[in-house]
This record gives structure tokens, sequence and C-alpha cells, in this order.
């Protein structure tokens, strides 16, 4: 996967080619080809995406011949995301070349791949055709540097996945990393080889990217989605070529974002990020792998659990996205038993629980305390992740009649009643399902407000975490976007506020609390030694607390955030109500700090 976060995208230009040579490779294959020529005609990119939208849930497959080595070179193990092996150990390409040798994944088949993907309720796979060390996982004639001619393999595992996915009715898709590869003295990306000096990307785009992807899209019939990545300092002209290439070849098939340049059908996001708030316009797409590594690594087992997944694809589904997870088979073609059983078991609460999944759109709603919602017309799903302590459900902002309401795979209708602008439902002792208890309310006229921005805090849960996201800003505070990761590659994300750098500069949040009595509240930041020993001051109904600021250490894209949770005081809340709760430096100077969120927790 990238190691840098790329995403962008804007409204489609177009859809001629503009090279000339791309121009002679089509006519020649749509020539040889007859049944590529036989293609609709592009319906509008609504229509293109409605499938994606209702999808939800895709698996991304990261295969090459990284797979093989399994993150460890000469002795050293790599930990963190093992496709960018080549380039983190800086393996010469004609060493890395000789690995091809080995690559005879016989244990691959295509057909349970499928059925792993199909039991787990996935609607679309998309794989790796090329990573960025440049090995294609099928037979190219425009590279020698492939999985049949380079390998004992000698087979197109393209093909028959391609098949098989069909055969069962899944989406495919093909990844291809257009601007990097690595084993190229071209195309971008290898320094320890090929000096920057005199390298032509326009001779590799035309001698080997622009081919294959015209044999990715006339070989293998339709093909749903094509996953272009780390488009870096790729021409605008470069990138409308290759999105112009695709439109031409197959018209309905989608373009991600990753194309660089403002192009593409889709949005994706960071990896591992999920927007605060969704802002392109466009379909979008969360993508995650489910361990530490995009590419099999023979020594990570820290996958994310089978109720992590679900939470995942129940909040990615909640602001109207897509969740793609990725899975790293090894060498020999396995995947993972670790995410094969996962995997099964969200299947099965799929199965259950799917419609309120499949084919929703979001839900307007500032966090809730318990969990998310979706929607359809005339069926609203609350997606219950934690149970209130007094079983007592609290749903803000739901009018209109109000037909049933009942546990999606129950027909025992549950007590609720309306309680000002708010439907309080009556839950039982337990929640029937630990992942994810969905509960459908039926009304014969949806009406679901988007809520004032009054986040819920009620001694009937733990801590509520406030999102700068979330928050409203003023004076000289911006929201804006941390981003750093752990192991190499393994992205971490969260939204904060710079320039908190004077009494003017504020960021707030509307408490709408429940219930009288003391509430802790910390901070959780980091802080540099130029804004450490400022003071702050955090005031909640009247109520104003001072700290000051320490520091925690510099925040680097390339480790760990420095993060502390400092405990500021607490608060007597007297009266339920809505109290602002705001945080501003007391005095003018650096920034007060980099905050990822507020904590505020009910205290006895």
């Amino acid at each position: 996967m990238n190691a840098v976060h790329f995403a962008g995208l804007g409204e489609r230009l177009g859809s001629r080619l503009r090279a000339p040579l791309g121009l002679l490779i089509l006519l020649f294959l749509l020539a040889a080809n007859p049944a590529a020529a036989d293609t609709k005609p592009a319906g509008s990119r609504e229509d293109q995406g409605a499938w994606f939208q209702d999808a939800r849930f895709g698996l991304f497959i990261h295969w090459g011949l990284y797979s093989q080595i399994g993150g460890e070179w000469q002795g050293k193990r790599y930990y963190g995301i093992t496709e960018w092996l080549m380039r983190r150990a800086k393996i010469p390409a004609a060493d890395y070349a000789l690995s091809a040798k080995d690559f005879n994944p016989t244990d691959f088949d295509a057909k349970a791949w499928v059925r792993t993907a199909k039991a787990a309720g996935i609607k679309y796979i998309v794989i790796t055709a090329k990573h960025h060390d440049g090995f294609a996982m099928y037979g190219s004639k425009a590279s020698a540097f492939n999985i049949v001619d380079a390998t004992p393999f000698k087979r197109d595992p393209l093909r028959e996945l391609a098949d098989a996915a069909r055969a069962e009715g899944l989406k495919i898709g093909f990844y291809y990393s257009q601007f990097q590869d690595w084993s190229d003295p071209n195309a971008e990306g290898n320094d320890w080889d090929f000096p920057a000096q005199g390298r032509q990307f326009s001779e590799y785009l035309h001698r080997k990217a622009i081919p294959q992807i015209t044999e990715l899209l006339t070989r293998y019939g339709p093909i749903s989605v094509i996953w272009f990545d780390t488009p870096q300092e790729i021409s605008k002209a470069d990138s409308q070529k290759l999105y112009d290439l695709v439109k031409q070849l197959q018209p309905d098939c989608l373009v991600s974002s990753r194309i660089g340049n403002g192009l593409g059908d889709f949005t994706t996001y960071g990896d591992a990020e999920i927007p605060a708030k969704p802002s392109s316009g466009l379909p979008w797409e969360a993508i995650f792998t489910h361990n530490d590594s995009w590419g099999y690594s023979s020594f990570d087992t820290h996958f994310k659990s089978s109720t992590e997944l679900v939470h995942l694809l129940a909040t990615v589904a909640s602001k109207g996205g897509n969740m793609m997870l990725n899975v790293g088979p090894d060498g020999a073609g396995r995947m993972p038993q670790g995410s094969v059983t996962r995997l099964a078991r969200v299947g099965e609460w799929l199965k259950r629980n799917g419609r309120s999944i499949y084919g929703t759109s979001a839900v307007s709603y500032w966090p809730l305390p318990w969990g998310v919602m979706t929607q359809r017309p005339g069926e609203l799903y609350l997606h219950v992740l934690e149970r209130p302590r007094d079983g007592q459900l609290i749903v803000p902002g739901v009018k209109g009649r109000i037909d049933s309401m009942r546990y999606l795979n129950s027909t025992t209708a549950l007590k609720w009643r309306q309680q000002g602008d708010d439907i309080v439902v009556s839950l039982p002792a337990s929640l029937p399902d630990p992942m994810d208890s969905v509960i459908v309310v039926k009304q014969s006229s949806v009406a679901v407000d988007a809520v004032p921005h009054e986040i819920m805090i009620s001694r009937q849960y733990g801590l509520t975490a406030l999102s700068p996201a979330t928050a409203s800003l003023s004076g000289s505070a911006k929201a804006s976007v941390v981003q750093y990761y752990h192991y190499f590659g393994d992205w971490k994300y969260f939204d904060t506020v710079t320039g908190l750098n004077n009494p003017e500069s504020t960021v707030s949040w509307r408490l709408r609390v429940l219930e009288p009595g003391d509430y802790r509240i910390d901070i959780e930041y980091t802080a540099d030694d130029e804004s450490a020993g400022q003071e702050g001051l955090v005031t909640v109904a009247d109520q104003q607390l001072r700290f000051q600021t320490l520091e925690t250490g510099k925040t680097v894209e390339s480790r760990p955030a420095p993060l502390f949770v400092h405990a500021i005081g607490v608060v007597t809340i007297k009266t339920p109500g809505v109290y602002p709760l705001t945080i501003r430096p007391a005095q003018t100077g650096h920034s007060l700090f980099t905050i990822k969120q507020a904590l505020v927790t009910p205290s006895d």
C-alpha cells in the first residue's frame, strides 16, 4: 500500500485519448479483441457508481513477489508494511528479481478465495495487478517481469480470480501503481539503482504503464474498478491520459482518486482514515488492512477482531462510505487463517444485519454515546455498540409516525416512548448481539432531523470523547489533521486545531448533559517545547479550570505521536441542560498544544 497519504478528487474532464501511442495501442487491441469494442456507452457518473455506493464492503488483496519474501531480507525483519520491502531495504532490482525463481504459489485457489469473500458478505474484490516493485501478477506482453514469464508458477491468477468472482456475483477490480516502479530506470521510486538525472517518465508511461493498463482492461472481461495509487508528482496531463484510456476501454469502470490531479470517480482517503466529514460529494471509500501490513508478513499476527471489523463497517456506512478491508496472502497463495476466521464471523453478522449496511445512506448526526445510525427510505437503523447502564436508549431528533421498532433479526417489538424531540427505547438487560445489535425503526414518513451541534453527556456511559472535528472554532483557530505511523506505513490520524495562540481563539462544544453531577475534564494532546509552560482555560457552565501545558515531545510523522492525557479538573452540573465547553489560551503566545480530544467522564 502507499506509505504517503494521497487523496483528492475532481470532476471528470472529457474522455478522449491524448497520447498517440496510447491510441494506436487501443486501436490495435480493439481490432484483435472485438469483444472489447462491444461495450455499451457510458452512462452518467451516478449510474456508473450506483453499485459501488450500494456495496459498502470490499476486499483488497495485496499479493505479489513481496509475499514470497514475507518481510524478511538477509536475516533482518522489516516490521510494518512489507509490500515496500524492496525500497525499505534498498534491494537492488537485479537481486529482487531473483526472488521470482522461488515464487511458486501452488496452493492458490481462486474459487476458495472468492468463497471466503462471499461468505464474509463482501461485494467486490480489488487485487494488485502491479505494485510499486514493478512485478506484474499476470502474463504481460509489455514486461517479462511477471508471474507467468519469470516464475515456475506459469499461471495467470488474475484470470482465475476474475472468472471465479463473476461466477459468484462479485465485482472485480485491479490495483495498478502508475507512477512508481522500482524495477524500471524511467519510473519513479528507485533512487538507489537509478539516478534521477536523465529519467524519462514519459518513456516508461508509454512503454509499460499504458500497455499494461490496456491489457488489464481488454483481456479479463468487465472490470469494475481500476485502483491507482501514489500519484506523487505525476503531471495532470498524464493523469488525464490514464483516465481517458480507462474510459475509452471500459466506460463503466470506476477510477480511484489516487490517479491524481483531482481526477477519478470516487474518493479514497488515507490508509486507515475515516473522514470526520466526507466532503467530496462523490462516492468514497475507507481502506484498512487487517493487520499492520498490506502485503504478507510472516511475523505479523496483529489482526483486528471481528467485532472491530463490524464496528468499522457500521461507522463507515453511517457516514455514507464503503469499507475495503485488505488481506495479504502468503507466497504459497494462502490467505492468513487469522483473516479467514474473522471474516467468516463478520459474514455471519451480515447475514443477520446486512440490510442495515448494504444500500443504506448516511445519517447526519453528531456523535452518539451508544453507536451510529444508517437509513433507507422508511427504515432507520440504530447500531447499538454500547448499552446504557439503565437500558434507556435515547435517540434525538427522530420525528414522524413510527410504525414499529424491533431488533433487525427479531419479530419481537421493543418498547419505546416519545420524550420531547427524543425517542427513548427500553432495552433488555443484555444486548442480543455482542458485536452490534441493530434496531430497525419503521416509519411511514421518515423525518430524521439533523440535531443541533449538541453532544450527549450521560452518566449511563463511561467517558465521552470530544473530537475537534465536531467543535466550533473562533479567532485564528483552524481545523487540521495530524498524520503519523507506528511501524513503517501503519498510518494513524487524528483531527486537531491549529492557531490556539491567543485568548480570542477557541475550540468549543455544546454539551447536552442529561443528569446532574460531577464530571471530570481531561484533554489529550501533544506539545513541543515551544507550547509547553503556557496557561490554558477550560470553561464549562460558568466554571473555569486553569492548567499549564506540559511538554510531551515533538510530533514527527515517522514515529508514534507523543500523546498525553492531562487531567484538568472536575466541574459540577446542578441541572440537566445544554452547556458549552470551551478551551482557550490564557495569554497570547505559541499555539497552546496539538489537541486530539477533550474527555468528559462522570465522577463520583
